[in-house]
């Protein structure tokens, strides 16, 4: 083991929101990365969603819904929308993309290819992910000769930060307990 001087440490509390809805710019975003898809084809694929009902206009910038959907969404399907994520001063022309959970929709599914699938599944996940409640984690940093480093722990009695330098040496930190 390589000896260091540890020079701090420092645990706080964090919280970290699911994230805001998908907009157009979003989801190409995210199909480039997770699909290896152009932002045409991902938008060619987001207007067949929408043309099949499965999905909301997708031509939009914004990231939330209006309140007026969201409510409607919590009396037709009893989804509880978090105001966070209900917003008309954030809206421009249309609310971010979301799906409609329409019956003929539903039956237009099976009709998709995978990527067709995948793409309505990412859409359809994301807005599952805001309604769950936050994350809050213990974000730990600690330097050592001169150079600090951060790690994110779930438990609330993280005691040990493992920290490997270049692959050479790992070390372990050993934090007093909370």
């Amino acid at each position: 083991p390589k000896s260091v001087i540890l020079q701090s440490k420092e645990k706080k509390k964090e919280v970290k929101n699911p994230p805001l809805l998908y907009n157009l710019a979003d989801l190409q975003s995210f199909c480039s990365k997770a699909f290896h898809i152009t932002p045409d084809n991902s938008l060619k694929i987001a207007q067949t969603l929408y043309e099949k009902k499965l999905t909301t206009y997708p031509r939009t910038d914004a990231r939330v819904l209006s309140t007026a959907v969201a409510k409607d969404y919590e009396r037709k399907f009893g989804y509880k929308i978090p105001s966070r994520y209900g917003n008309d001063r954030k809206i421009t022309d249309h609310y971010a993309i979301i799906p409609t959970f329409d019956n003929e929709g539903k039956r237009n599914y099976d009709g998709l290819n995978d990527l067709e699938k995948k793409v309505y599944e990412a859409i359809k996940g994301r807005f599952m992910d805001i309604m769950k409640p936050p994350f809050i984690y213990d974000a730990v940093s600690v330097t050592y000769n001169g150079v600090t480093y951060t790690s994110a722990c779930k438990s609330e009695s993280a005691t040990t930060i493992n920290v490997s330098l270049t692959g050479k040496c790992k070390i372990t930190i050993v934090t007093d307990t909370p």
